[in-house]
C-alpha cells in the first residue's frame, strides 16, 4: 500500500513540525522575533518603507503566501519603532537609516559565504568532471540549490544531520537522500542527470564548513517559520484537543464585542473571538456578567437623565475622552453617529441575552449555584483580591464577579493536572488587576492561572491558527529571500560540542533531543555565551530539560489515552445501564398507555390545548405590548408636534391681535386728533362760541383730546383713553351749556346804542 507510506510520512513530517512548535510560554520570544525578521525582510523587499498597516500585511501575503494580523502588525511594529529598527512619521513606517545599512551589509556579507559554498562545491566537481562547460555548471548549481531546498521542506529537522556527517545516523540518513527529489529537478541530457545525482550527494556526504553553514541557514530559516506558524495539517491535530473546551467572558470583553468601546476594541476582539472559535473553543458569559450588564445600563439611564448631553458634533471626541460608564460613552457614541434617542438605546441593549446571541455567544449556568453557595470561599477570594493593587478599588459586586468567576473555573477544571493544551476553561479579561490576582496563591507555580487577557489570548490564537495555506511552498520562498534568512546563533565548534554530549548521554531518541536543542535558538545562544569550562554543564542541563519535556510529553499522553480509555468504558458500561432502564421505562409507558382511559387522555389532550391557548395568550400580550410601546413612542413624538404646532399657532395669533390693536389705537388716535383740532379752531373763526369761559373750555378740550391721541400712537392706551375722555367731557359740557334756551345771546349781538351810560347813584325816596 504505497498510499499509507505517504500518508505515514506526511504524518511524520507533520508531527515533528508541531512537536517543535512553542508559540506561547517560554516560546513567545521566538515567535516575536520571527515576526520581527519577517516584518523587516518585507520592509526591505518592499523599498524600505510601508504606507500603512494594510501595505505590509499585503506585502507579507504577496511575498510568502503569510498572513499576518492587523493587531500583530500593530504590536510588533510598535516595538521595532521604539528599538530604532524602523521609524513612523505621517503614518508611515520606514526602515531607519542604520538599518537599511547593517542590513544591506548582512545581505552581502551573507551573499559572499553562499557563494564560496558553492564555489567550493563547483571547483571539486570540475576537478572530477573537467568536461562540464560553465553553461553545464551553472545548472547543476541552480539544480543543487533547488534540490537542498526542497531536502530541508521534506525532511525538516531530520535534514540537521546533514550538517554533521561525523554523526554515526549521518550515514544511513544521507544514503536515504540517493533518490529524494530528482524528479522534481528539471529534465537533463543523460550524462549530465547521471553526473547530477553524483555532484549533489557530494555536498550531502562531506560538506566543508561553509557548506554546513549554507544548510544551517536553510535549516535556521526552517525553524522561524515552524515557531511563527503551524503547518495547516497540524492545525487539524490542535482542532482535535481544542475542541469543546470553553472560553468565558468577561463583562469588559463583551462590551467590546457589542462595539460599545469604538470600531477598534471591537475588531480586535472580534478578530481574536472569531479565531478561538474556529479552533473549536466554545465562547460563553455566566448569568453574572448578564447580572453586571444589565446594572451597568441602569446606572447609565439614570446618568443620561440627570446629566447634559454634549453637542451632538463633539459627542464622539467626549466618548473618547471620558472613561464613565461603557453604555454612556457608548450613547454617545451613536448620538454623534445618528442622534439616537437615550431611551431607545439602551431599551435595545436591556436585551442582554438576545444581543449576545446575535454574536454567538451563549449564557452557561453550569456550577454557578453552588459557587453562589459557596459563602466562605467567596470571602476568602475578597480578602485575596483586596491586597492586590488596585484590587481594593473596585465595587464590591464588581469584586464578588472577578472572584466568582475563579471560583468557578478552578472548580471546573477539577484536580487533574492541567496543561495549556487540557485547560478545559478560562477567563478572558480586559482587567490590569485580574492578571496579577490569578498568578496569586496557586497550587504551584505550573498551576495554571484561571484567567487570561485579551492581547496573550490573541498571541495563542494567533499561533495556533495556520497563516498560510501552503507551509512548503512558503518556506522554500522564505528561502529564496535572502533578507528573510536567519543567521545562526552559534559557531560550527559549539553545535559539534552539543552534539558530541547528546551522543554521550542520551540513550534513546537522541535524534530528537539533538534536533530540539539545536533548533532552540535561546539554548544555542546561552550555550555559544558560556565560557568553555562551563559549557558541558549547560549543554547537559539542556539535555536533561529536553529529555524530561519529551518524557512529560510521553506520559502525559500516555495518561490521557488512559483516561480517554477509562472515559470510554464508563461510558459504555453507563450506556448499557441507561439502555435498559429505557427499555423498562418504555415498556411501563406502554402498559400504562394501554391502561389509560379516554377520560384522562381527553384531561391529558385539554392539558395540552390550555398550555397552548396560555402560551399564545402569552405570546398576544407580549406583542399587545410591543405594540404599546411603539404606540406610546408614536403618541409622544405626536405629542412634541402637537405642542410645536400650538406654539406657532398661539405665536401668529399674537401677533395678529397686537397688529389689529396697533391698528385701532392709530385710527382712534387720529380720530380724536382730527375731533381735537376742530375743536381748537373752528369755534375761534366762526365765532360760535362767546367770549369768556366756553371759548377757553373748548380750546382746552381740543387740547386734551390731541394729548389722548397722541398717548393713543406711543402705546400709552389707559392715558391716553382717560386724557381723551376729560376732553370730550369739557367739549360736551361747553356744547351744552351755549345750546341750552334762556341763556343770554352771546355778546357779539348786544347793540351798543342801546346801553345807557350810567346816571350815577340812585336816591333812595322816602
Amino acid at each position: 500500500m504505497p498510499n499509507s507510506g505517504v500518508q505515514s510520512k506526511t504524518i511524520r513530517k507533520t508531527v515533528t513540525r508541531l512537536a517543535q512548535y512553542r508559540p506561547f510560554g517560554d516560546g513567545q520570544p521566538q515567535v516575536e522575533m520571527a515576526r520581527h525578521a519577517l516584518i523587516v525582510a518585507a520592509a526591505h523587499e518592499s523599498g524600505g518603507t510601508f504606507g500603512s498597516l494594510a501595505e505590509c500585511q499585503n506585502a507579507c501575503q504577496t511575498l510568502w503566501g503569510l498572513r499576518l494580523d492587523i493587531d500583530e502588525l500593530r504590536s510588533a511594529l510598535g516595538a521595532l519603532v521604539a528599538t530604532g529598527v524602523f521609524e513612523h512619521q505621517h503614518g508611515e513606517y520606514s526602515l531607519s537609516d542604520f538599518e537599511k545599512v547593517a542590513l544591506a551589509n548582512r545581505i552581502e556579507t551573507e551573499r559572499d559565504r553562499d557563494r564560496l559554498a558553492l564555489n567550493e562545491w563547483e571547483t571539486s566537481i570540475g576537478v572530477l568532471y573537467p568536461d562540464l562547460t560553465p553553461i553545464e555548471l551553472a545548472e547543476l548549481r541552480g539544480d543543487l540549490v533547488t534540490w537542498l531546498q526542497r531536502m530541508v521542506v521534506g525532511h525538516g529537522v531530520e535534514a540537521a544531520l546533514v550538517v554533521y556527517p561525523e554523526h554515526e545516523r549521518s550515514a544511513g540518513f544521507i544514503e536515504a537522500l540517493a533518490g529524494f527529489g530528482f524528479d522534481d529537478l528539471p529534465k537533463r541530457e543523460p550524462r549530465l542527470d547521471e553526473i547530477r545525482k553524483q555532484a549533489i550527494h557530494r555536498f550531502v556526504s562531506g560538506p566543508t564548513a561553509a557548506q554546513r553553514e549554507y544548510v544551517l541557514k536553510l535549516l535556521n530559516t526552517a525553524y522561524m517559520l515552524a515557531v511563527y506558524t503551524i503547518d495547516p495539517g497540524a492545525s487539524e491535530l490542535v482542532k482535535g484537543i481544542t475542541k469543546g473546551q470553553r472560553v468565558y467572558l468577561d463583562t469588559n470583553v463583551v462590551y467590546s464585542l457589542l462595539n460599545l468601546e469604538g470600531p477598534r476594541k471591537y475588531m480586535s476582539a472580534k478578530r481574536v473571538v472569531d479565531a478561538s472559535r474556529a479552533l473549536g473553543y466554545e465562547i460563553a458569559v455566566t448569568p453574572w456578567t448578564v447580572q453586571e450588564m444589565r446594572a451597568s445600563i441602569k446606572r447609565a439611564r439614570v446618568k443620561l437623565a440627570r446629566t447634559t448631553l454634549p453637542p451632538r458634533a463633539l459627542a464622539e471626541i467626549a466618548a473618547e475622552a471620558c472613561s464613565d460608564e461603557a453604555f454612556v460613552t457608548a450613547y454617545w457614541r451613536k448620538f454623534h453617529e445618528i442622534g439616537a434617542d437615550p431611551d431607545d438605546f439602551l431599551d435595545l441593549h436591556e436585551q442582554v441575552e438576545a444581543r449576545l446571541a446575535e454574536i454567538g455567544i451563549d449564557v452557561v449556568e453550569q456550577s454557578c449555584l453552588a459557587i453562589e453557595r459557596n459563602e466562605d470561599a467567596i470571602a476568602e477570594q475578597l480578602g485575596l483580591m483586596s491586597i492586590i493593587p488596585g484590587g481594593n478599588l473596585k465595587a464590591p459586586k464588581i469584586q464578588e464577579h472577578d472572584v466568582m468567576h475563579r471560583l468557578l473555573i478552578t472548580r471546573l477544571r477539577g484536580v487533574a493536572v492541567r496543561r495549556f493544551s487540557n485547560a478545559g476553561y478560562w477567563f478572558l479579561t480586559r482587567d490590569g488587576v485580574l492578571i496579577p490576582y490569578a498568578m496569586e496563591r496557586r497550587g504551584s507555580e505550573d498551576e495554571l492561572p484561571f484567567a487570561m487577557s485579551l492581547g496573550a489570548w490573541a498571541n495563542v490564537v494567533r499561533s495556533l491558527s495556520p497563516k498560510t495555506d501552503d507551509f512548503d511552498q512558503t518556506l522554500v520562498d522564505l528561502m529564496d529571500t535572502e533578507s528573510a534568512r536567519v543567521q545562526g546563533s552559534a559557531t560550527l565548534a559549539t553545535l559539534t560540542r552539543t552534539l558530541g554530549r547528546v551522543q554521550l548521554l542520551a540513550e534513546d531518541s537522541s535524534e530528537e533531543i539533538a534536533t530540539r536543542i539545536l533548533l532552540d535558538a535561546a539554548t544555542m545562544t546561552r550555550i555559544e555565551s558560556t565560557p568553555d569550562s562551563e559549557k558541558d554543564q549547560v549543554i547537559d542541563e539542556a539535555i536533561t530539560r529536553t529529555s524530561t519535556e519529551m518524557a512529560d510529553q510521553v506520559e502525559e499522553l500516555t495518561g490521557q489515552v488512559a483516561t480517554e480509555r477509562s472515559k470510554r468504558e464508563g461510558a459504555e458500561t453507563h450506556k448499557e445501564i441507561v439502555e435498559g432502564e429505557l427499555h423498562a421505562a418504555k415498556e411501563a409507558l406502554l402498559s400504562s398507555m394501554a391502561n389509560e382511559t379516554t377520560l384522562e387522555r381527553v384531561s391529558k389532550h385539554d392539558q395540552r390545548v390550555a398550555e397552548d391557548e396560555l402560551k399564545s395568550l402569552q405570546d398576544e400580550l407580549a406583542r399587545i405590548e410591543g405594540d404599546r410601546k411603539e404606540t406610546d413612542r408614536s403618541h409622544r413624538s405626536e405629542i412634541e408636534e402637537l405642542k410645536i404646532s400650538v406654539e406657532t399657532e398661539r405665536s401668529l395669533r399674537n401677533e395678529s391681535t397686537e397688529r389689529t390693536r396697533r391698528i385701532v389705537r392709530r385710527s382712534a388716535a387720529g380720530l380724536l386728533a382730527g375731533f381735537g383740532l376742530a375743536t381748537c379752531i373752528l369755534p375761534v373763526f366762526a365765532g360760535s362760541l362767546s367770549s369768556g369761559w366756553p371759548l377757553a373750555f373748548s380750546i382746552t378740550a381740543g387740547i386734551l383730546l390731541l394729548l389722548g391721541a397722541t398717548g393713543l400712537i406711543f402705546g400709552w392706551t389707559k392715558v391716553g383713553i382717560a386724557v381723551a375722555a376729560i376732553g370730550l367731557a369739557v367739549g360736551l359740557s361747553t356744547g351744552i351749556h351755549e345750546l341750552a334756551p334762556g341763556d343770554a345771546p352771546p355778546a357779539s349781538s348786544v347793540d351798543p346804542a342801546s346801553v345807557q351810560a350810567p346816571q350815577g347813584p340812585a336816591v333812595v325816596r322816602p
